[in-house]
Order: structure tokens, then C-alpha cells, then sequence
């Protein structure tokens, strides 16, 4: 980490600072992964409108497919979803909705296709590395399902 003297422009020297290991292996609530410029077919990256996509597809920034960690881009994605304010790039609800919201029993609630707080509980959860607290696993596509 560096400092910046915003009037100056000079850097500090460099300050080493250690953070907690990636917790542990299982990644339950990985539903995106980087934002970025994706062709909207294949994910594949791209330099919005440069045309690096193949013909039919666009370059649009997006949420690309998850990555194999539950990270603040995860938490983030659905931030966004729930603020839905304009210009803001959101994923598809049902890659971040965790939980549902009947009142019923939080280990057997389902998701309801909304994003939410007790979603984005449930994320930052994960990402503490908090073991997976449903009864039955969700009926989520498999990562080899992305277009």
C-alpha cells in the first residue's frame, strides 16, 4: 500500500500489510466474477466496440461468468442488483439471490428471485468463509452451463 499527497503527486515508500488467508475451499456463493468488457456470446473479453467480437455478438461491460472465489465482487454484483440505480451493471438476479424472504426457516428458505440484505448477508457469509447453512443445496446451474 502507498500513500499520495494529492497536491504533490509524491508516492510513500511502500508499506507491506498482511491479510487473512482465503478462507478455506468452498466457495458457495460465487455468482460472478470480474466486471469487465465481455462479447455477449462467449464471454469472451473484448475492447467495447472495437469489434473484437465474433459476428452477432456485442462488446458490453458486464459481470463475467464466477471465478471459483466468493469475493467483493460478488457482494458488490449484488449491491448493485439491489440498488438498481441507473447506469449501474447488474447481474441476472438468479446468480446472486442466496436466500428467500417468507419468514420461514433461514435453513430452508429458497431463493425468492430477488437480491436483497439477507442476500448480500449470506454472501459476505461465504466469503468469511462461513460454511454453506441451507438444508438442501439450491438448484443453481453448473459453471460448465455459461454461454
Amino acid at each position: 500500500m502507498r500513500a499520495v499527497n494529492v497536491d504533490t503527486g509524491c508516492e510513500s515508500d511502500e508499506l507491506l500489510i498482511s491479510t487473512i488467508a482465503r478462507p478455506g475451499t468452498n466457495y458457495w456463493a460465487d455468482g460472478v466474477g470480474l466486471l469487465g468488457d465481455y462479447c455477449t456470446g462467449n464471454w469472451a473479453s473484448c475492447s467495447n466496440g472495437v469489434g473484437d467480437c465474433p459476428p452477432g455478438e456485442s462488446c458490453i461491460q458486464q459481470w463475467g461468468p464466477p471465478d471459483g472465489a466468493t469475493n467483493f465482487d460478488d457482494v458488490s454484483a449484488t449491491v448493485f442488483l439491489f440498488q438498481s440505480a441507473p447506469g449501474l451493471t447488474v447481474p441476472h438476479v438468479t446468480w446472486v439471490d442466496m436466500h428467500g424472504n417468507d419468514g420461514g426457516d433461514a435453513t430452508v428458505d429458497p431463493p425468492n428471485y430477488v437480491a436483497n440484505f439477507a442476500d448480500i448477508q449470506f454472501i459476505v457469509l461465504a466469503f468469511q468463509g462461513r460454511s454453506y447453512p441451507f438444508d438442501d443445496p439450491a438448484d443453481c446451474p453448473d459453471v460448465g452451463m455459461w454461454p
